[in-house]
């Protein structure tokens, strides 16, 4: 998996969670309760995010504070593993755990009074996953000229098996350096355009991109993410109960955030000019 790609599913929960944590920490409802991000991918180095939201005196901005000086253990099958601190991250350095999928892992550490645990599942790789075009074709429309319809635009169909209606997200990310706008007129606009879409964690096999969603030509990449139930509640309690913030879902026990496992498989289209 994409490292970049990994750290995207952390930035939307970190964005959407920090502001409920705001409003968590306005209503005095609880005080000075850590953090935690973590996501847990076979093959790849494993870490752990621990920190405290620091809120601004003006009320402008808004920041994760690191907290150090903890020992954070994660444990599989009876063996505890004793992650090291660097940079702001609690880290298995030499990669002694080696996360695979199916495992079941634990978190564990002490802050103050409180013993804050966890526990999450490591998913399988996707599994049949499918493209219906890996490239497609568009006419450039020149800035100061009017598109002609939108019948001859492919839509993108993605697929994959889903017997048990797990939880998938998809993670479109445009590749290039330099966008290259298929509609000039969107390059005029004092708007700036994300190069990554995603969409919800759905509980389907099958993902759309539509025709107005690709607005580049060139080389994108589909990361379909198997992810577990905590990442959607959580997601889905944060993003569709933006006006009752006083009890965020977390399945951190004594504090807040995410520790899940997550695995994925990517694909790659194209997009040429016509």
């Amino acid at each position: 998996m994409n490292k970049n790609l990994k750290y995207f599913l952390l930035g939307i929960m970190l964005v959407l969670f920090y502001s409920c944590e705001k409003e968590l920490l306005e209503s005095n409802t609880v005080n000075d309760r850590p953090v935690v991000e973590a996501y847990l991918v076979p093959g790849e180095n494993t870490t752990v995010s621990i920190t405290r939201l620091v809120t601004y005196a003006d009320d402008t901005s808004d920041t994760g504070d690191p907290i150090t000086g903890l020992d954070v253990y994660l444990k599989r099958d009876g063996e505890s593993y004793l992650l090291d601190y660097d940079s702001g991250i609690y880290r298995d350095t030499e990669d002694a755990i080696g996360i695979m999928e199916k495992d079941t892992i634990d978190l564990a550490f002490v802050f103050g009074d409180d013993t804050l645990r966890s526990r999450t599942f490591v998913p399988e790789k996707p599994e049949g996953f499918t493209i219906s075009d890996s490239y497609i074709s568009r006419e450039r429309i020149e800035a100061g000229e009017m598109p002609f319809g939108m019948g001859d635009m492919e839509t993108i169909e993605m697929s994959w098996e889903n017997p048990d209606n797990d939880f998938y997200l998809v993670v479109i990310r445009y590749m290039e350096e330099e966008q290259d706008f298929i509609n000039g007129n969107m390059e005029e606009m004092d708007i700036e355009f994300s190069n990554t879409t995603s969409s919800e964690p759905v509980q389907g096999d099958r993902y759309d991109l539509r025709p107005m969603e690709i607005n580049f030509f060139g080389h994108y990449e589909v990361i379909l993410y198997h992810v577990n139930q905590e990442y959607a509640d959580l997601y889905e309690s944060v993003s569709q109960n933006s006006n009752d913030l006083t009890n965020p879902l977390s399945n951190i026990e004594n504090g807040w955030g995410i520790f899940t496992g997550v695995n994925a498989d990517t694909l790659y289209f194209q997009v040429g000019e016509r």
